[in-house]
């Protein structure tokens, strides 16, 4: 049969990665897929293309499946990461520094996590670069401290946070504990074109990197400092209260929450505290549920039996690196147990520590939150006469956000950042985000709320009442396969050259709506790729595609004015049918053109 030549730069990439790659079970994978290729087998070459396009940065660090191949996370594509983060550090810093403050790195318990941070860490120390390592595997957010704590220039925390068992990634920190921008992953994502072959880099043992003094391991007083700092905070302070002796469920989800959850909530007041005890253990293949986000029902479903079961009053859950926090509470009328989308959450936290701050004179309080999450922070920020600004997606961005207020404004201070995808951030000096210290805090903001005779329902009803009615909706719409990110620019090129086509179940006037296309620029976003329709004071439809997963995200938001309870409650079946209403158009809309 007649051997077809791969294109050259594929061969050459492959013969590259073939050359490095410790795996032999990886290799032979690899050689197969190229035979099977030369020989015209079509779906092979597209899955060899898919494997060798480049890892890319998307908003929260690398993630790819564990396999073969330069596209996906492996030992060759972790070296490399390491290699071009010591390359931009030695950039930017003399040896003298890089030797004495060095940068941490954090692992969390899934499949490979150590070997991946240890083989970081030997590249690392063999660039001169010193190395703080925990001797667990800890929380995304702990990482992210301890890297202001100890003045690193840096962090890598390996993680895929609520990804599948089958995926694992990395995260790269600022020395602020923040994750980076594009001006500082895009250079690292090029010298990682430009590292060397993994064989002929210089990797330290353990025993080398302690000899020389790069080694260091993370000692306790540190995190004991995390939790000091989640104690300091205003909240714990400004309301005199005794907490409650509440019912909590906690579920880590297979992941590293689970001892600090626990003694955050102890420390917070809380001693009734029952870990779901099938997800307990941290456990990279997450038998009890596959997909351990916790914005996925279906993940909390052994947690709500248990709360039930001990007619417990709160449910906090964390995703696997527990840098995200989920909330449950029971329906006061029906007893169900309702899970608070993460807007909810949001607010809440929000409205509550707002009204806590002190009104320093000359300092006004800024939160923030992004541009796919509710505007009702607006409303409440305006309240309570604090600063608002929004960010595109992820934490990287809100960091990014905070940073250009401070520079721009000196008499404002953070106090609060979230985004929907239930990520929230109370620490005015370290803006990430935080599930162990948000899950902490929403149990102190329920105990005053029951101290005041309220629910959380009706709380969140108040601020509808107070401030309007602002529904959220969102869905996604999955482009698998390996031409899925092919599909999903052309989804986007195709929105962007037909804004027209909004659907009209969102009731709006055609001539109403402005559009917005962030690609082209705005004055309050960075170029991005993500459409906005919007028509003021009614809502607006965020449209981009995931940075971590192979889906097409879509955020509606519709707001109205209510005056009663029970118009309130009339208005929020109105509008969630227009939502839905909204998603039907849009897949429909969407198919067709894909098909």
């Amino acid at each position: 049969m007649l051997q077809r030549e791969l294109p050259a730069d594929l061969q050459h990439r492959i013969d590259s990665y073939l050359q490095q790659e410790p795996l032999q079970e990886y290799r032979l994978f690899i050689q197969k897929l190229v035979e099977q290729a030369q020989s015209g087998h079509l779906p092979a070459l597209q899955q060899l293309q898919h494997r060798f396009e480049p890892l890319q940065f998307g908003t929260a660090g690398l993630r790819a499946a564990m396999a073969a191949g330069e596209g996906c996370i492996n030992h060759v594509t972790v070296c490399r990461v390491a290699w071009a983060l010591g390359q931009h550090l030695l950039h930017g810093y003399d040896t003298q520094q890089l030797a004495k403050q060095g940068v941490v790195i954090g692992h969390d318990a899934r499949h490979n996590s150590l070997d991946f941070a240890e083989a970081m860490a030997a590249v690392l120390t063999g660039l001169g670069v010193a190395v703080h390592l925990f001797d667990v595997a800890v929380p995304t957010p702990v990482c992210a401290f301890t890297t202001v704590a100890l003045r690193a220039l840096g962090a890598a925390m390996v993680t895929a946070s609520h990804n599948p068992a089958t995926d694992n990634g990395v995260k790269i920190y600022r020395s602020d504990g923040a994750q980076m921008m594009e001006n500082d992953s895009v250079p690292i994502a090029q010298l990682m074109q430009q590292a060397p072959s993994v064989s002929t880099m210089v990797c330290l043992s353990q025993q080398q990197q302690r000899q020389l003094g790069l080694r260091h391991v993370v000692e306790q007083k540190t995190i004991d400092a995390y939790f000091a700092a989640i104690t300091a905070l205003p909240v714990y302070h400004n309301h005199q209260q005794q907490p409650k002796r509440i019912k909590v469920v906690h579920t880590p989800l297979h992941g590293v929450a689970r001892d600090w959850a626990v003694r955050a909530l102890h420390e917070a007041g809380f001693d009734r505290v029952h870990v779901v005890p099938q997800q307990a253990d941290p456990n990279p293949q997450f038998p009890t549920t596959p997909y351990p986000n916790p914005q996925d029902p279906h993940a909390l479903q052994l947690a709500i039996k248990q709360a039930q079961q001990l007619s417990a009053d709160l449910l906090l859950a964390n995703d696997p690196d527990a840098d995200r926090l989920a909330v449950c509470v029971p329906n006061a009328a029906t007893g169900a147990w309702e899970m608070l989308d993460g807007n909810a959450i949001g607010v809440l936290l929000a409205d509550w520590i707002l009204s806590c701050c002190q009104r320093s004179s000359g300092v006004k309080p800024l939160v923030v939150t992004t541009v796919v999450s509710s505007r009702l922070l607006s409303c409440i920020a305006q309240h309570y006469g604090a600063s608002y600004a929004e960010s595109l997606t992820g934490f990287r961005h809100i960091a990014q956000t905070v940073r250009q207020h401070h520079a721009a404004h000196h008499h404002q201070q953070f106090v609060f950042g979230y985004e929907e995808a239930l990520g929230y951030c109370l620490s005015p000096t370290l803006v990430e985000k935080d599930g162990i210290c948000a899950a902490a805090a929403f149990a102190r903001l329920f105990v005053q709320l029951q101290q005041q005779g309220k629910t959380v329902q009706q709380q969140l009803d108040e601020l509808a009442l107070q401030h309007g009615l602002h529904h959220t909706h969102q869905f996604s719409l999955a482009f698998a396969g390996a031409t899925g990110a092919q599909r999903m620019a052309e989804v986007m090129v195709y929105l962007r050259s037909n804004p027209q086509l909004l659907p009209h179940g969102a009731g709006w006037q055609q001539q109403q709506v402005m559009f917005c296309d962030l690609l082209q620029g705005d004055g309050n976003f960075p170029k991005a790729n993500v459409l906005v329709w919007q028509v003021a004071q009614q809502g607006r439809i965020v449209a981009r595609p995931s940075g971590t997963e192979p889906k097409m995200k879509f955020y509606v938001e519709l707001t109205q004015r209510v005056d009663t309870l029970k118009q309130l409650q009339q208005t929020r079946q109105q509008l969630q049918q227009r939502c839905e209403q909204i998603q039907a158009d849009i897949t429909q809309l969407l198919l067709t053109h894909a098909a």
